[in-house]
C-alpha cells in the first residue's frame, strides 16, 4: 500500500514527477473537456448560452466548495495517517467523508430540481436568458452529484499511491463529453437542455473508472458496508477549510461581477465574463495540477516526520508554478484575439470587450499560481490558520475593496482590472506567510 509514497529510494523529483506527470495529463483533459463543452454552447447557442452558464456558475462553486472542502480535507488527513501506518483510521475517514458529500450533494441537488425558477430569479435574470437557466439547472441538478463524487474519488485516489487513474477517467470523460455534446446540441438540437444532459453522463462515465480502484483493491482503501459515523467529520472540516475558503471566493466573485455587470454594463459584458469564468477554471485547474501532485507528498512526508523531503517538493512547486504562470501569461495576453474567436462566434461590440477582459485577466495569472500553491501547500502540513488568511484575502477582501474602487471611481475598463489587483497584494502576503512557516519549522527541527 502507498508503496510510490513510502519509496525511500526515489529521489524528491522522481516522486513528484511519479504524480505530476498524470496529474498535468489529468488536468489537460479535464481543461480541453471544458473548452470542447463552452465552445458546443458557444457555436451552438451563441453567447446568450454561455451568458446562461456562466450566471448559474456560483450554483456549481458552491458544489466544488463543498466537495473540495471534504475531499482535500479528508485526504490530506487520510495520507497524514497513512503516513503513521494508521490505516484503519485512514480507511474511517475515507468513508466518513464519502457518505457525508453525498449526503449533503444529493438533499441539495434537489432542492435546485425543485427551486429552479426561484434560484434563476435569485440570480438576477429576466427574459429568454431567465427561461435558458431554469432549463439548465433542472437537469444541472444531476450533474452536481455526480461532479462532487468524482472530486472527492480523486482526491482518495491520489493519495491512496494511484496517481494514474483520474487521468484514466478523464480521457473516458472527454470521450462521452464530445459524442454525447455534438448528438444532443447539433444533431438533436436540444440546447442549452443537451449540454446539461451531457455533462451529466460525462460525470458518471467517470464514476465509474475511478471507483475500480476500490473495488479491484489497487491500494489500502476499499468501498465497505458504510457504518454512520461522523466522529472525524470535525477533523475533516478543520483541515479542509482552506480550500473551502479557495472555492467560495470564487462563488463571491462571480455572484458580485454577475451584480454588477447585470446592473451596471450589458449582457455582452456578462457574456464576456462568462468567458473569463471558463478560462480562470482553466487556470486555476493547471495550478490546482500541481497542488494536487503534491500535496499527497507533504501530507504524507508530515506524518512520515521526513521534512527535508517537504522543502525539497517545496522548491520544485516553487519552479513548476512561475514556469507555467509565465507561460500561460504569455498565451492569455498575446493571443486574446484568437482565443476569443475560438470559444465563441459574436458581434463586434461583444469580442471587442472580450478581448479586453482576456487580456487585462492574463496579467493575474502568474499571482493567481503563486497565491493557490502557497495555500495549498501550508493547507497541506496542517497550516490551517495561515492557508486560510491567503484565501480570505485574495477571494474576499482586496476583491471586494477592488471592486469599491472601480465602482467609485470610474477607472477605464477597470472591471477587468479587480483580479489583477486582488491577486497581486495577496501575494505579498502569501511570501511572507511562506517564509513564517519555514522559519518556525526549522526552528523546530534544528
Amino acid at each position: 500500500m502507498n508503496e510510490l509514497l513510502n519509496s525511500d529510494s526515489k529521489s524528491d523529483k522522481e516522486l513528484y514527477l511519479a504524480y505530476l506527470i498524470p496529474t498535468f495529463i489529468a488536468v489537460f483533459i479535464k481543461a480541453t473537456l471544458m473548452s470542447i463543452d463552452t465552445v458546443f454552447i458557444g457555436q451552438g447557442i451563441g453567447p446568450l448560452g454561455l451568458a446562461a452558464v456562466g450566471m448559474t456558475m456560483p450554483v456549481n462553486a458552491v458544489f466544488s466548495s463543498i466537495s473540495v472542502f471534504i475531499g482535500i480535507g479528508g485526504a490530506a488527513l487520510m495520507s497524514i495517517q497513512f503516513g503513521k501506518n494508521h490505516f484503519p483510521k485512514g480507511q474511517a475517514i475515507f468513508e466518513q467523508s464519502l457518505f457525508f458529500l453525498f449526503l449533503i450533494s444529493f438533499l441539495a441537488a434537489l432542492a435546485i430540481f425543485i427551486f429552479n425558477g426561484e434560484i434563476a430569479n435569485t440570480l438576477g435574470a429576466d427574459g429568454e436568458l431567465n427561461l435558458l437557466i431554469k432549463d439548465y439547472l433542472a437537469f444541472m441538478a444531476l450533474f452536481y452529484v455526480g461532479h462532487s463524487i468524482v472530486l472527492l474519488l480523486t482526491f482518495f485516489t491520489m493519495n491512496d499511491g494511484n496517481p494514474k487513474l483520474p487521468m484514466y477517467s478523464m480521457i473516458v470523460g472527454i470521450v462521452v463529453c464530445l459524442v454525447a455534446d455534438y448528438l444532443l446540441i447539433f444533431v438533436f438540437e436540444m440546447g442549452i437542455k443537451g449540454a446539461a444532459i451531457a455533462s451529466v453522463l460525462t460525470q458518471f462515465a467517470m464514476i465509474s473508472v475511478l471507483i475500480s480502484h476500490f473495488i479491484l483493491r489497487k491500494g489500502a482503501l476499499t468501498l465497505n458496508r458504510v457504518v454512520v459515523k461522523f466522529n472525524h467529520i470535525p477533523s475533516i472540516f478543520k483541515t479542509g477549510i482552506p480550500a473551502l475558503l479557495i472555492e467560495l471566493s470564487a462563488t463571491v466573485t462571480i455572484s458580485v461581477f454577475n451584480y454588477i455587470l447585470i446592473n451596471e454594463y450589458s449582457e455582452s459584458h456578462v457574456a464576456a465574463f462568462s468567458l473569463i469564468i471558463n478560462l480562470t477554471v482553466i487556470v486555476l485547474l493547471v495550478f490546482g495540477g500541481i497542488s494536487q501532485a503534491s500535496q499527497p507528498l507533504f501530507s504524507y512526508s508530515l506524518g512520515h516526520n521526513q521534512f527535508e523531503r517537504i522543502k525539497g517538493v517545496l522548491k520544485l512547486v516553487a519552479c513548476s508554478t512561475a514556469a507555467l504562470g509565465v507561460l500561460l501569461f504569455a498565451l492569455g495576453y498575446w493571443a486574446a484575439n484568437s482565443i476569443v474567436d475560438f470559444y465563441v462566434q459574436g458581434e463586434k461590440e461583444f469580442l471587442d470587450i472580450a478581448v479586453i477582459a482576456v487580456s487585462l485577466f492574463a496579467l493575474s495569472i502568474p499571482f493567481i499560481g503563486f497565491n493557490l500553491a502557497i495555500s495549498s501547500f501550508l493547507q497541506a502540513v496542517k497550516s490551517t490558520i495561515l492557508a486560510s488568511s491567503i484565501s480570505v484575502l485574495r477571494g474576499f477582501v482586496f476583491l471586494l475593496l477592488g471592486l469599491f474602487l472601480v465602482t467609485n471611481l470610474g477607472i477605464e475598463n477597470g472591471i477587468w482590472k479587480v483580479t489583477l489587483f486582488a491577486e497581486a497584494i495577496t501575494f505579498v502576503f502569501s511570501i511572507y506567510f511562506l517564509f513564517f512557516y519555514l522559519r518556525k519549522t526549522n526552528r523546530l527541527h534544528n
